[in-house]
């Protein structure tokens, strides 16, 4: 199948990247992924340059899934909050620790990912209720079951991380609001089912050189 509404545009230095216009840009990857030598990379960007027209030959659909997380631990939540929130480990472990003397949080020392076979799951939605970051999920599990994570095997001597009160944002500073925002929001999705999704690959030739583009869609 060809487009004639796609237009090709091309540069490399040792790497091939083409951006192609049809509605929207769209930026290809090169099966070849990257040359080393110049004159060849130059070679191929000369080859594509020569063409307005690109062929797309196949289209793979493939139906995935994304499992829910495990309940949050402190190495999790000290992960999260240096690669996902900007935040030092002994920063982010203060202010969790502050938010568990408050009576916030459960105690953010913990190395369990599971809940105990007796946690009243339902108990800690309904603490949701008046949170602005959960209610919209807590009345969600009014209509239907939660998954239940809880381990009936498995012995565990402390909860993992989780929400024991509600604050509002101007309660808490900005890190302090994010953090417990965070531990919220993770607390709601080991209680979700898993993430089913389509995983879409269009393979796309030009001047006989292959590329490809992925994308992803929720069902």
């Amino acid at each position: 199948m060809t487009s004639g509404a796609m237009t090709i545009a091309a540069q490399a230095d040792k790497l091939i990247r083409v951006a192609v216009t049809q509605e929207r840009q769209m930026t290809l990857e090169w099966e070849r992924v990257r040359s080393f030598d110049k004159d060849v990379a130059n070679m191929f960007l000369n080859m594509v340059k020569e063409h307005k027209k690109a062929k797309v030959v196949r289209v793979d659909l493939k139906e995935k899934a994304k499992p829910r997380p495990p309940a949050l631990n402190t190495v999790e939540l000290m992960r999260v909050a240096s690669s996902g929130l900007g935040m030092g480990p002994h920063h982010a472990m203060t202010i969790a620790e502050r938010l568990y003397t408050q009576g916030y949080i459960s105690y953010p020392r913990t190395e369990t990912t599971h809940y105990p076979e007796n946690f009243d799951l339902k108990g800690a939605l309904r603490i949701q209720d008046n949170h602005s970051a959960g209610s919209h999920c807590a009345r969600y599990f009014e209509r239907r079951n939660p998954n239940d994570p809880r381990r009936v095997t498995m012995q565990v001597i402390t909860l993992p991380l989780l929400l024991c009160g509600v604050l509002t944002k101007s309660q808490l500073d900005h890190d302090s609001w994010r953090l417990y925002e965070y531990i919220t929001k993770h607390f709601i999705g080991t209680l979700m089912p898993d993430c089913i999704y389509m995983s879409t690959t269009i393979i796309i030739t030009i001047a006989s050189e292959n590329f490809t583009i992925s994308g992803k869609a929720v069902d």
